[in-house]
C-alpha cells in the first residue's frame, strides 16, 4: 500500500483550514483516502492549556509535551491507516518541527535532548512539507483574527512567525513554499499542484537545476546551514536509462539509508526525472552493497549545506577534489534547487559566485562523477569512512 505523509505548516491566517478541505476533495476523487492529523497546540489551546501563555520557566516542558503528544497523534494515525486499501496521503496540521521557531538554537536542543530525538530524526516523519504563506505577507487586506478565536498576532507578528517557520524547516529536503501570488484560487491551484507533485502522482517526479561554482563559497556567508554528510554508491542495473544508487546519510548524530531507483521523464527529460525512494535498515542497506555495488563506479563523498535563502531552499553540494572534472586539484562545488516545474523561476543567491549552469552536462552528473579514477571502495572501506564522518 502506498502511503504519503505530507506536514501542512504556515504563518497565522494562511488559508490551511481551507487548503485541508480542498486537499481531502482532490486526492479523493483520485482514489486516495485522506486521513489528517490534528494540530497539537490547537488540542492543547482547547484543553487550557494556551501556548499564549506559556511563561520562560514553562516553554521547554511545554514545547517537550507538545512533541511528545504530537508524535503519537502522527503514529496512531499512521498504524490505523495500515487497514486501508487505498492509497493513503496523511496530511498532518502542522509538524514537530514547527516549535523550532517559536524558541532560541539553545532551547531547542535542550527540548531535543528532552525528547530523546534528533532534528534529523522529526524531518524523516514528513515525505514533503508545504509551507503556506500568511496573508500577512502580500495580501495584508484579507488578514484576520475573527475566524479563530486562538490567533491573536498582529500582522507585523505573523510575518515575523512566518519567516521563522520556514527557517525552522530548511533541514527537509522536498519543502515548497506557497507564496500569496494572485488570488486564493490561484494559491489553490498552486498548493495542489506542489502536493500532487511530492506525492507522485501521476509518477514521483524529481525536477532540479544545477549550477556549478566558480570557487568554494566562503561557508560562513551560507545563513543557518543544514549541514549532511553523504555517501553514495551505484548499483548493477540491466536497464541502460535507469539509475539504482544507496545513500548512507549522516546529520545530527543519526543515519539513514536509502535506496534511489530514477529513470528518465517522458514528460520533461531534460529537467526531470522519475524517483522512487525506499528507506533501508543498516543491515538492508550493506547487503545491497556487497551484493549489488556497481564495480565501475566509486562512491562519491560529499558534504551538502542546505540552506534557506529568498524564501526557497537551496542544496550546495561540496564533493572531493578528485571528483572535480574541470580542475581535480580543487573540491567541487555545485548548488541544486528542486522544482516544481521546469519553468519555475528563482535567483541565485548572491554569496555564490557561479560559474555556468550544468544541468544539462552529463560531465557533472553524479554517476559519470562516479566513474573518475577513485581507490575502489569496498564494502569494509566505506564503513570505515562513514564512521570517519559520523565522528568528525
Amino acid at each position: 500500500m502506498k502511503r504519503h505523509i505530507l506536514a501542512l505548516t504556515g504563518g497565522e491566517c494562511s488559508g490551511k483550514t481551507t487548503m485541508l478541505a480542498k486537499i481531502q476533495e482532490y486526492f479523493t476523487n483520485l482514489g486516495w483516502s485522506v486521513k489528517f492529523v490534528p494540530e497539537a497546540a490547537t488540542l492543547l489551546d482547547y484543553m487550557g492549556f494556551a501556548p499564549r501563555n506559556i511563561t520562560p520557566e514553562t516553554a521547554i516542558p511545554f514545547q517537550v509535551e507538545l512533541i511528545k503528544m504530537q508524535q503519537q497523534l502522527e503514529n496512531h494515525t499512521i498504524t490505523l491507516s495500515k487497514h486501508e486499501k487505498s492509497p493513503v496521503l496523511i496530511v498532518c496540521d502542522r509538524g514537530c518541527i514547527d516549535g523550532k521557531a517559536y524558541c532560541s538554537p539553545d532551547q531547542w536542543q535542550t527540548i531535543l535532548n528532552y525528547s530523546n530525538i534528533t532534528e534529523s530524526e522529526l524531518l524523516q516523519r514528513y515525505d514533503s512539507v508545504i509551507h503556506l504563506t500568511t496573508t500577512a505577507i502580500g495580501a495584508v487586506e484579507h488578514y484576520t483574527c475573527t475566524n479563530n478565536l486562538a490567533r491573536h498576532q498582529s500582522p507585523e507578528q505573523a510575518a515575523v512567525n512566518d519567516h521563522k517557520l520556514v527557517l525552522a524547516w530548511t533541514g527537509h529536503p522536498r519543502r515548497q513554499v506557497i507564496e500569496n501570488n494572485g488570488d486564493f484560487a490561484m494559491k489553490i491551484k498552486n498548493t495542489i499542484n506542489s502536493v500532487t507533485h511530492f506525492v507522485g502522482v501521476p509518477e514521483p517526479t524529481e525536477i532540479e537545476r544545477k549550477f556549478l561554482l566558480a570557487q568554494m563559497p566562503n561557508l560562513k556567508d551560507i545563513p543557518n546551514p543544514y549541514i549532511i554528510n553523504i555517501i553514495e554508491t551505484y548499483l548493477t542495473t540491466d536497464k541502460p536509462n535507469n539509475q539504482r544508487k544507496l545513500r548512507s546519510i549522516h546529520s545530527n548524530g543519526h543515519n539513514q539509508y536509502v535506496l534511489t531507483v530514477k529513470s528518465p521523464s517522458p514528460v520533461d527529460p531534460v529537467y526531470s526525472h522519475y524517483e522512487h525512494e525506499h528507506r533501508l535498515t543498516e543491515q538492508e542497506y550493506y547487503s545491497y552493497l556487497g551484493a549489488e555495488n556497481d564495480s565501475s563506479r566509486n562512491s562519491i563523498i560529499k558534504t551538502r549545506y542546505r540552506f534557506t535563502w529568498d524564501r526557497r531552499t537551496y542544496g550546495l553540494d561540496v564533493f572531493n577534489s578528485h571528483n572535480n572534472p574541470v580542475n581535480p586539484t580543487q573540491p567541487l562545488c555545485l548548488m541544486e534547487i528542486e522544482l516544481t516545474n521546469s519553468k519555475e523561476s528563482f535567483n541565485i543567491p548572491p554569496f555564490l559566485n557561479v560559474a555556468k549552469e550544468v544541468t544539462t552536462d552529463q560531465k557533472f552528473y553524479n554517476c559519470e562523477l562516479a566513474k573518475r579514477k577513485l581507490p575502489n571502495l569496498s564494502m569494509q572501506q566505506s564503513k570505515s569512512n562513514q564512521y570517519a564522518i559520523e565522528n568528525k
